[in-house]
């Protein structure tokens, strides 16, 4: 079975499934932000008496708390256990939800900017990438669009992105990076520096 988590959101979302994808658990947190304190009980739930035998992390784009957190967990629950893990971009769960086949998922990189990343059959075909939103609209112009799609018409900097990582989705996305890449990297995928840095000579 696959331990499979991703933080890249507001919320936690944790699966566990088989390795055809078929979710045997499946939860997501209720409290916005609370990552720390939901991912350890959700996977408690849904690991008791599972043989897991392979752990998955999504390593964003997202917020970098969250992204922390997640990875963190994933990497220190593994390797208690002498379990592999591996990560995955968040954005192909986002992708499997929305049965996109070819075309690109954006979501909310928040200061008027959209993460990117092109699908093609089915499969990212390219680098996640993080753009102004005007810049998004013309480039995905005339494909198929899945995730904060409203966000690439919205001229406010400030409005949200309400596209959540499905934690079924997530499962089947999962199942198919443990077969193609089963040694993915947990690097998270920032994409740009965080809002706040040490001043030089700190």
């Amino acid at each position: 079975m696959i331990l499979a988590v991703d933080t890249s959101g507001p919320l936690v979302a944790v699966t566990v499934t088989d390795p055809d994808g078929v979710p045997r658990y499946a939860a997501r947190g209720t409290r916005p932000r609370a990552h720390a304190e939901e991912i350890g009980p959700l996977v408690a739930a849904g690991t008791a008496g599972a043989d897991i035998s392979h752990v998955v992390a999504g390593r964003g784009p997202g917020s970098f708390t969250g992204l922390r957190v997640g990875l963190a967990f994933a990497q220190a629950w593994a390797w208690g256990r002498d379990t592999p893990v591996s990560g995955m971009c968040s954005l192909d769960a986002i992708a499997v939800a929305a049965g996109l086949a070819t075309g690109w998922v954006v979501t909310d990189a928040r200061r008027g900017e959209l993460f990117a990343a092109p699908y093609r059959d089915g499969v990212r075909s390219g680098d996640t990438r993080v753009l102004p939103r005007a810049a998004a609209a013309e480039l995905v112009a005339g494909s198929d669009v899945a995730g904060d799609v409203a966000l690439l018409t919205d001229d406010d900097r400030r409005a949200a992105g309400t596209t959540a990582v499905v934690p079924e989705a997530l499962a089947r996305a999962a199942a198919l990076s443990v077969r193609d890449d089963p040694g993915g990297s947990l690097q998270p995928d920032y994409l740009r520096r965080p809002d706040v840095t040490l001043r030089a000579g700190s």
